[in-house]
């Protein structure tokens, strides 16, 4: 019993780290890059539409707003959210370079093809 005393602090601080914290990094990180290239694209959709020859006549509709941005934030902070955010939302964008890597580099067959050998 006194073991276990001594070493639920540490097992209380991984699992802040990995359940907590690091999705929380993630999300936040993420967030921002999706944020930041949302606004570019705004403002570049923005200063296309004040053209004069612009088809929109002077309208555009923005993909990012404050809500989003407060969405966005909360999503990051709030616990069991920020896990489910990173792993489904953040994540795929964030590794998907390396998510593709791996699964060529691992889409080596365990049979090889066999040679034809009546040809």
């Amino acid at each position: 019993m006194e073991w276990i005393q001594d070493h639920i602090p540490a097992w209380n601080g991984l699992l802040a780290l990995f359940l907590f914290w690091l999705p929380l990094l993630l999300c936040l990180y993420g967030y921002t890059v999706r944020s930041v290239r949302e606004f570019a694209n705004d403002r570049a959709a923005r200063a296309n539409a004040e053209l004069p020859t612009s088809q929109s006549n002077g309208y555009y509709q923005p993909s990012i707003t404050v809500g989003t941005l407060l969405a966005r934030l909360a999503a990051s902070v709030v616990p069991i959210v920020n896990l489910v955010a990173a792993i489904f939302d953040v994540a795929p964008e964030v590794f998907g370079q390396f998510f593709n890597w791996a699964s060529k580099a691992l889409d080596i067959p365990l049979v090889p093809t066999r040679a034809k050998r009546w040809e």
